[in-house]
């Protein structure tokens, strides 16, 4: 059975028992759910990290990391987890924590003073 087949089915059955499709239950969220504005944002800052690092590479010519991409590892981890947090999502809160501890780590390395 196709997949499409099958979601064709599952969102008739739903239509049928008065519940709500799945767009719609999409829509209500985006309309009325400023937590799911919230998570889109921090999702956003952190993608923008890879086109930071894209961006960058593309420019020297090889594969590097820019300090930038750290930021944008740190800022996007943080809100990721806040909104992990109200959402009570331990697997997304703990990839994150951990996560913010690895590039807060990155950016202690790049910062130390040499001796």
């Amino acid at each position: 059975m196709s997949a499409f087949f099958t979601t064709s089915l599952l969102t008739l059955a739903m239509v049928s028992t008065g519940e709500p499709t799945y767009f719609e239950q999409l829509k209500a969220k985006l309309t009325g759910d400023v937590w799911v504005w919230f998570g889109l944002g921090a999702q956003s800052i952190f993608f923008a990290r890879w086109l930071v690092q894209w961006i960058a590479s593309e420019k020297q010519g090889q594969s590097t990391i820019p300090v930038l991409f750290w930021w944008f590892s740190i800022a996007g981890g943080i809100g990721l987890f806040i909104y992990a947090w109200h959402n009570v999502d331990l697997p997304i809160m703990l990839a994150q924590a951990a996560g913010i501890l690895m590039y807060s780590r990155n950016l202690y390395l790049i910062y130390k003073p040499k001796t």
